[in-house]
């Protein structure tokens, strides 16, 4: 057992202790070297991944924020999830900016920057350890991992809920020193607005039970946890963890815990409902989380070949690296518990990195990722934590000073390194061609990318570039809808119309009640003379969509058409012009 004489604390002398000014000083650069790295998405547009579904093709966004368009985002599940918190905040942006790309990246990198900025208040307040608090911040800031988060208009919904996350820590740390009712609204309130901005902060309460360890030190596990800052409220040795004190602090947490569980079976009858939940057998899944487990580590350290998709298939799970990765944790696990007097930041951050993922990590399958860049946004921050205090611990005068100027040497570097890395990384995301044909370059078998990529393509008039890579895509994922539609555009553009028909006809069998291919196979029957086909797919739209005035026009005109035996009158409006499928044509589409 660990006795308080094996605790180390920091020493705070106030002479150490940084000036309010220098606090401010601080906070500023922080912001400024955030904004600097990630300006160049001010000239970047939107990507033909989700970004259509979300803002340019979605009426609910683009007329701002009306109280029509308000009560939709709070009373629909939209792209299998509830956040109407997030639709609001794309609607505002859409009124401030309308379709200005750059402003839509600005809003992300303030929420990013605000993050960054409310997580150095929590762990200055919470250890008064002003450059680990500090360090942790610029990690989160600067990370190549978290440029999907910022740089991806879409996922406002993970840079929204994260800022209302690192607030509610904040308020939790003000809690902490003094509870009281008032307070705790604060917290409940922060949780909620993150909740309903993103679901993937549900382990959030377990995150507060975590941080209660330390730095908050509401109790200790068989010895007292280091580093007390001296302010009033948080006591410098913590109490000794017993089921009356155990009861309470789990008592605290079970209204938030009873949120986690609303919004967590929402979220999962919404992603089963748009028929986003994935088929793997379970053991491959779990191949998968450890493998990701993992793989999100190695990139932490070398940030490296990162792709806007990464794919789930069953010839890329590898069970001696999920082993790896399983044995890694449990060895973590191991010594953060064995060291938790001394050194209880490696329990908490390990704890944090690995809870924080759960809901991500790919047990409940959602689409046919196997991992996301975007996943890491928080989960991160325990390794940051690691790494700042760990760094710390090396450093210390009682430990000698030979290896000071190699690890401060060192740790300089890579952080130079992920600058320059975020950089280039961020310039990816200048738009669809860009961080499509990165992403090729860096995976496999990957028929999302192609089929973007051909999209792409399609737009840019790259017709027959773009049939080859739909082509493979299909060829990779045969059920994958969006490809065959985007041959559909492709071959059209290239005069095929036969075989733009087979692939629409080939998604409809897929996807029959795909309201937006059974329009574009009845135009282009009817561009092809093939009125009697025509006709029946015009009815078919009409059992979708009664009303559909483009179907009433165009039976109607099948109607009136003059056969091969009349001669059409000179007043007779002429035959529709010839219309096929158009780049852009199915906007939104994943």
């Amino acid at each position: 057992m660990d006795t308080p004489a094996e605790v180390t604390r920091e020493k705070d002398p106030p002479a150490d202790l940084p000036s309010r000014k220098r606090l401010w000083l601080a906070a500023l650069g922080l912001a400024l070297v955030t904004f600097a790295l990630f300006s160049p998405l001010l000239g970047a547009h939107f990507i033909n991944y989700d970004d259509q579904g979300y803002v340019t093709d979605n009426p609910h966004v683009l007329h701002g924020l009306t109280w029509a368009d308000v009560h939709w985002a709070w009373t629909h599940l939209y792209f299998g999830f509830y956040y109407p918190l997030t639709l609001m905040s794309h609607q505002l942006d859409c009124q401030l900016y309308g379709l200005w790309a750059g402003g839509h990246h600005l809003t992300n990198l303030l929420f990013h920057i605000g993050s960054a900025l409310l997580l150095f208040a929590f762990f200055w307040k919470t250890t008064r350890a002003f450059w680990r608090s500090l360090a942790v911040a610029l990690l989160f800031a600067i990370h190549p991992l978290h440029v999907e988060s910022v740089a991806w208009i879409s996922e406002r919904k993970d840079v929204l809920s994260t800022f209302f996350l690192m607030a509610m820590l904040v308020a939790y740390a003000d809690y902490a020193r003094a509870p009281s009712f008032r307070r705790y609204l604060a917290v409940f309130g922060a949780f909620l607005l993150g909740l309903l901005s993103k679901s993937m902060i549900v382990t959030a309460p377990f995150l507060l039970l975590l941080l209660d360890y330390w730095p908050l030190r509401r109790f200790s596990l068989g010895g007292l946890t280091a580093e007390a800052p001296r302010e009033e409220g948080i006591p410098s040795a913590a109490p000794r963890l017993d089921p009356r004190l155990g009861w309470k602090l789990v008592g605290e947490k079970l209204p938030l815990l009873g949120l986690s569980a609303l919004i967590s079976l929402l979220t999962y009858i919404a992603q089963d409902h748009a028929g986003a939940l994935g088929g793997f057998p379970l053991r491959l899944k779990i191949i998968n989380a450890f493998s990701s487990y993992g793989a999100y580590l190695g990139k932490t350290l070398v940030p490296v070949n990162l792709a806007l998709f990464y794919p789930m298939r069953v010839g890329l799970f590898r069970p001696g690296e999920a082993l790896l990765a399983a044995v890694l944790m449990v060895l973590v696990l191991w010594l953060g518990w064995r060291w938790r007097a001394r050194a209880p930041y490696l329990l908490v951050g390990w704890l944090w990195y690995l809870g924080m993922l759960v809901p991500v990590i790919g047990i409940v399958e959602i689409g046919s990722m196997a991992m996301a860049d975007r996943y890491t946004y928080v989960p991160l921050v325990g390794l940051f934590i690691i790494m700042a205090w760990g760094a710390a611990d090396v450093l210390r005068p009682e430990r000698g000073q030979r290896l000071r100027p190699l690890v401060l040497a060192a740790a300089g570097a890579w952080l130079v390194l992920l600058g320059g890395l975020t950089v280039r990384q961020v310039t990816l995301w200048h738009n669809s061609l860009t961080i499509w044909g990165h992403t090729l370059a860096v995976t496999k078998l990957n028929a999302v990318a192609h089929t973007c990529y051909g999209d792409a393509l399609a737009e840019a008039g790259h017709y027959r570039l773009a049939e080859e890579h739909l082509k493979r895509a299909i060829t990779l994922w045969p059920s994958h809808s969006p490809a065959w539609t985007g041959l559909a555009v492709a071959a059209a553009q290239l005069g095929d119309l036969d075989l733009s028909e087979r692939c629409l006809r080939q998604e409809l069998t897929i996807k029959p009640d795909d309201f937006r291919s059974q329009v574009v196979l009845a135009r282009l029957l009817m561009r092809s003379g093939k009125f009697d086909e025509a006709e029946k797919q015009w009815k078919e739209v009409l059992k979708s969509q009664p009303g559909y005035l483009e179907a009433l026009s165009g039976l109607e005109w099948i109607r009136q058409r003059p056969t091969a035996k009349q001669q059409a009158p000179a007043d007779r409006p002429p035959a529709p012009p010839p219309s096929a499928p158009k780049p852009g044509e199915f906007k939104g589409r994943r």
